[in-house]
């Protein structure tokens, strides 16, 4: 589990289900995008989509909603998909992006930044620039020596 920002995290389902590590992390509420899972004292949302395709617009809608519900009331998030790679940290972006106000690129940074082994799958990242009509492209991401 990664802590992207003081009240949002990326992990694995294995970390979604750790409740004792929830409990330390003060995480009272998940985001699956694996499988349903239950904790008696957490909130959590299942919402699947298939890693390696593009994510519908309805995933988003949903995603969004419930981590912009928490976090009016205040909860820490985790966000958890089968890895912790490519679906997680996607929503994550979606969400440093319309909450935080982070320009597209900035959030893919500082989740790329703060989850080590993070990295969307293209067709997810294409997805993600298409719902917000920024076509930005993984050289914009990490310009090579000498383009920036």
């Amino acid at each position: 589990m990664n802590q992207v920002l003081d009240w949002l995290y990326v992990g694995s389902v294995e970390d979604a289900e750790d409740h004792a590590a929830l409990q330390r992390a003060g995480i009272k509420a998940v985001l699956s995008l694996a499988w349903p899972i239950q904790h008696p004292d957490i909130a959590v949302k299942y919402v699947y989509f298939e890693d390696g395709k593009p994510i519908p617009d309805e995933v988003f809608y949903k995603t969004l909603s419930f981590v912009r519900q928490q976090r009016r009331l205040g909860h820490k998030i985790l966000i958890a998909c089968n890895a912790g790679v490519s679906r997680s940290p996607a929503i994550a972006i979606a969400v440093l992006h319309e909450l935080e106000g982070y320009p597209l690129i900035e959030a893919f940074r500082t989740v790329l930044g703060r989850v080590h082994l993070a990295y969307p799958h293209q067709a997810i990242w294409n997805s993600l620039c298409r719902f917000y009509g920024q076509w930005v492209t993984m050289d914009d991401v990490w310009p090579k020596q000498g383009q920036a």
